[in-house]
């Protein structure tokens, strides 16, 4: 699937993600670094039902439809 357009049209976030070794100097000195569980932080923002055609991808066997934010958008 081709999200390009997709990204194109979404709204962009004005906080840019830390790189990994900002992330690390600021841990430094700390006893403990906790990460956050990555699995569960995934497809987990629902679709708005009248969005839901906007991402869909066709393939041979049918369309697949997605019902939550799939993790290339």
């Amino acid at each position: 699937m081709d999200f390009r357009k997709l990204n194109v049209a979404t709204k962009k976030d004005p906080y840019r993600l830390p790189f990994t070794n900002e992330v690390l100097n600021i841990a430094v000195g700390y006893e403990a670094y906790l990460l956050l569980n990555g699995y569960l932080g995934y497809h987990q923002i629902s679709i708005i039902l009248e969005d839901i055609y906007k991402i869909v991808c066709v393939i041979d066997w049918g369309a697949f439809i997605w019902k939550v934010m799939s993790f290339g958008v």
